[in-house]
């Protein structure tokens, strides 16, 4: 599941005006393989379903479908690729499940809740984001001679004091 694409982003003012997705209950759709080929502006974004069931490596997961997994009528549209392996079944089971865990959903209305959890969980902030800089800074200074290492902590300390507040904040 993404929080956007290409073809949503083209599709998204013909659904609007169409009200495709205007409805009271949770509801998708697949996008044609030809019409989401031609959203996107590069010929190597696209690859069919062809390669993926050869076992080829290639950007596409699957099948893309547009859901609204929300019962309210303005709840966001979202892209997800359904994968090529999974029967028409599956796919409708699936697409019913993430349909279930978004009922309630909060504070992003229509979006799953074990996503919202898992974006929680993986977001990094405060002291995580500090040790995971240091731990940059002194991967970039480790190769480095004295002289340039040193020069590398001034700027890391110059750039965090700008955002602090500037150079004496």
């Amino acid at each position: 599941m993404a929080k956007t694409s290409a073809v949503l982003s083209k599709l998204g003012v013909a659904m609007s005006l169409q009200g495709t997705f205007e409805r009271s209950f949770p509801c998708w759709v697949e996008v044609p393989e030809e019409l989401e080929a031609r959203c996107y502006s590069n010929d190597w974004k696209w690859m069919d379903a062809k390669a993926a069931a050869a076992g080829e490596h290639t950007e596409c997961f699957g099948r893309m479908h547009l859901v609204k997994l929300a019962a309210s009528a303005d709840a966001p549209v979202l892209p997800v690729d359904v994968p090529y392996w999974m029967d028409c079944g599956e796919a409708v089971e699936t697409l019913g499940r993430l349909a279930h865990d978004a009922e309630g959903s909060f504070p992003v209305v229509g979006y799953p809740a074990a996503l919202q959890a898992a974006h929680e969980q993986a977001e990094l902030t405060g002291m995580e984001m500090s040790v995971s800089g240091d731990l940059m800074v002194d991967a970039l200074r480790g190769p480095l001679a004295d002289d340039e290492a040193e020069r590398v902590t001034r700027l890391v300390h110059l750039g965090r004091a700008l955002i602090v507040g500037g150079p004496s904040g």
